[in-house]
């Protein structure tokens, strides 16, 4: 049953073992103005061994400590893995609210991060072709004149969806092996050759991963959907250290946030010379060898 008693989208974090990460994602929420207004929903995983268990621990006291009106903890008895959690969390939402806004524990948003996220999601709710607000945005100079693009793929560094959209999210190992079938498919999927996505869906289906996001991102492309993603990033990921379950310990841009609201937001529409900006920006991203070996896995892979 949706609960519309609220404009403002519940906002769920989930968190697992990384306390110093956690205090820096809920100071930075803190900072947006809709926050404390905002429903709270915050699941914590639990520990897969007695090593992990510490951190855990101090995990949960930290969200049993930190002070919100709205707030609802979630606390795992066992250790669900962050896919099963966020899909469980986010249809969760999304049946009750109608929509969600998503934050893992290694995020920074902006301070205006909150209010992109509302408005768009009341600006796209009727609008079945958006299926996705993202609140990152890569290094890329758009020279847009909105302050908002889409584009045709999804993110996982801070997001947002509706009931409508989460509906069509599906875990389908025999439809993806299918469209893996084909090589112009594997093409576009991988936004015209430029990033591993099929690939990635391929590990996935070999249980070589386990994203939960390479289906999300796989049941937008299936709907010919589109992604909401402002022009300067309103997130930064601060995980890549080594201590997330999918983040190695590598340099990865931090990007300074705009210091203004976004308020000009664009007619629902793809432009092609974004995407291709983007594009280039993951070729010059992967360089030389990783573009090579994507294209002949894209040539010789069989499903």
């Amino acid at each position: 049953m949706i609960n519309n008693n609220t404009t403002l989208a519940p906002v769920a974090i989930f968190v697992f073992n990384r306390p110093d990460h956690l205090r820096r994602t809920l100071e930075a929420l803190s900072a947006n103005a809709e926050f404390t207004s905002s429903p709270l929903y915050i699941y914590a995983d639990n520990a897969r061994n007695p090593k992990e268990q510490i951190k855990v621990d101090e995990v949960r006291q930290v969200i049993r400590d930190f002070q919100h009106p709205h707030k609802t903890v979630i606390e795992a008895p066992e250790n669900r893995g962050l896919a099963k959690s966020i899909i469980a969390g986010v249809t969760q939402l999304c049946n009750q609210y109608g929509k969600v806004i998503v934050v893992e524990d290694d995020l920074i948003v902006s301070p205006f991060f909150l209010d992109y996220m509302n408005k768009a999601l009341e600006k796209y709710a009727d609008q079945p072709q958006v299926m996705q607000i993202s609140g990152h945005m890569f290094p890329v100079d758009l020279q847009a004149e909105t302050d908002a693009i889409f584009l045709p793929f999804t993110t996982s560094w801070g997001w947002a969806t509706w009931q409508r959209a989460w509906q069509h999210m599906k875990i389908d190992p025999d439809a993806a092996k299918k469209k893996l079938a084909s090589r112009r498919w594997r093409y576009q999927f991988d936004i015209d050759g430029s990033f591993p996505y099929a690939r990635m869906l391929a590990d996935r289906i070999a249980g070589k991963n386990n994203s939960w996001a390479i289906w999300w991102n796989f049941s937008v492309f299936n709907q010919q959907a589109l992604t909401l993603f402002p022009t300067t990033s309103l997130v930064n990921n601060d995980g890549f250290d080594g201590s997330g379950t999918h983040c190695g310990d590598v340099n990865v841009v931090k990007m300074q946030f705009r210091n203004t609201a976004v308020v000009n937001f664009p007619p629902v529409a793809f432009v092609a010379a974004y995407a291709r900006l983007l594009q280039k920006f993951f070729r010059e991203d992967r360089g030389f060898k990783k573009n090579i070996y994507d294209a002949l896995w894209r040539i010789f892979y069989r499903a």
